[in-house]
This record gives structure tokens, C-alpha cells and sequence, in this order.
């Protein structure tokens, strides 16, 4: 029991670090191009953050703690291959953004 509650927050904290690192390159794409494809990159790495660390991490931990109360497996590949296929893309429109202006 003890070893599912360290994994359920060992989980949470995985997501809530992976929030902020979005939540600080978002901030660094609007600072570095704050203008056409950069900001909409920006943004969608601020929201990415946002639901990543305030709803991703909180509903992960309880689904875990529930699962580990009633001893049922908790796996959902669909939620992490979704997150990751976003946050690559946005990473790879915030670099090209970022690219652009120093080709010119």
C-alpha cells in the first residue's frame, strides 16, 4: 500500500514538472517571438502546462489512490501518448518559429 501512495505521487510530481517545464519554454517562445506563429506556439505550450500540472497531475494521483485502495491496475496510454504527441509538436512549431527569423 505504501509503495502504490509513493507512486501515485511520484506520478503526479512526473506530470507537475512536466507542466512547468511547458508553463517556462511557453514563456521563453512568446519572449523570444512574440508575434504570429511564435505566440501561438507560446500559448499552446502555456495551456499544455496549465492542464498538465492543475488537471492532469491532481486527477492521475486520486485515480491511483483509488486503484491502489482496491488493488486494480491504473494505465492509460492514451492520456500519455496524447500529451506527448502535443507537446512535441508544439515543440517542434516553437524551434521552427524560433528558426525563422535567424534564416533572414
Amino acid at each position: 500500500m505504501v509503495v502504490a501512495a509513493a507512486a501515485g505521487e511520484r506520478t503526479a510530481l512526473a506530470w507537475q514538472r512536466t507542466g512547468w517545464t511547458a508553463l517556462g519554454a511557453g514563456a521563453l517562445v512568446l519572449h523570444a517571438a512574440p508575434g504570429g506563429p511564435g505566440a501561438v506556439a507560446g500559448v499552446m505550450l502555456l495551456v499544455s502546462g496549465v492542464l498538465c500540472s492543475a488537471v492532469v497531475a491532481p486527477s492521475r494521483m486520486r485515480r491511483l489512490r483509488a486503484a491502489s485502495m482496491t488493488g486494480r491496475a491504473v494505465a492509460v496510454p492514451a492520456v500519455v501518448a496524447t500529451v506527448t504527441a502535443v507537446v512535441v509538436l508544439v515543440g517542434v512549431l516553437a524551434v521552427t518559429t524560433m528558426l525563422l527569423p535567424a534564416a533572414r
